[in-house]
C-alpha cells in the first residue's frame, strides 16, 4: 500500500509535497527530512495539525490556521476577535481528490458507520516501531483527530511501542475515540 504513495512523492517532487503538507496546516518544524518517506507522514505533526490539514481538503483546499478561542467578553460587552483568515491552500480539484480517497478509505474500513449520505472522511495511521497510534477524520465542517500514545513518564518523554495496546490499525482504539466524540454529529 505505501509502495504506491512513495513513488507518487517522488513523482511530484518530495519539495512539492513538503509545500503542499505546510500550505495545509503542518509546521515546517514538524517535517522530516527530505526523503521518499517522507510522502508517507514521516513527519511529528500534533493532533491539531492533522485535523487543520484534514480540515482543508474538507473546506475545498482553503486552510484556515486553528485557534482556541472562540469569543472575549469584557463587563458583558464582546470584544472583536483577530481570528485567522483564510486561505487557498490547494486547488478545488485536488481537495476534492483527496476527499473522494479519505471517503472512500473510510467506507472500505467502516461500511456501515454511517449512512451513504454522510459527508465522512478518514484515515487510520500508525508511526514507525508502533509508538502511536492514528485517526483522523472529517464529518462535514469538523475535523477530529485522535493520537494514542504510550509513555513511562518516570523515564522518558519518548513513545514507547504500544504492544498490541492501540498499536495497530485493527485493533481500532483510535477509531473508537473519534467515532464516539463524532456521533453527535450525526
Amino acid at each position: 500500500m505505501n509502495t504506491p504513495f512513495m513513488q507518487l512523492g517522488m513523482d511530484a517532487g518530495l519539495a512539492t509535497v513538503r509545500e503542499t503538507a505546510e500550505a495545509t496546516g503542518m509546521l515546517s518544524s514538524s517535517m522530516g527530512p527530505q526523503v521518499p518517506t517522507l510522502s508517507l507522514g514521516t513527519s511529528t505533526p500534533s493532533a491539531i495539525r492533522m485535523a487543520s490539514s484534514y480540515a482543508t481538503f474538507a473546506a475545498g483546499g482553503t486552510h484556515t490556521a486553528p485557534y482556541s478561542v472562540r469569543r472575549v467578553t469584557r463587563n458583558g460587552s464582546k470584544v472583536d476577535l483577530d481570528t485567522p483568515r483564510p486561505r487557498r491552500a490547494v486547488g478545488a480539484d485536488v481537495a476534492r481528490q483527496v476527499t473522494d480517497a479519505l471517503t472512500d478509505s473510510f467506507r472500505t474500513q467502516h461500511p456501515t458507520a454511517a449512512p451513504a449520505s454522510a459527508q465522512v472522511a478518514g484515515k487510520a495511521g500508525t508511526t514507525d516501531k508502533d509508538t502511536a497510534a492514528w485517526y483522523v477524520g472529517t464529518n462535514r465542517s469538523v475535523s477530529t483527530a485522535v493520537v494514542v500514545y504510550r509513555m513511562d513518564l518516570t523515564k522518558s518523554l519518548e513513545p514507547l511501542p504500544l504492544k498490541g495496546i492501540a498499536g495497530t490499525p485493527a485493533t481500532g482504539v483510535p477509531y473508537d475515540i473519534w467515532s464516539s466524540a463524532m456521533s453527535p454529529l450525526g
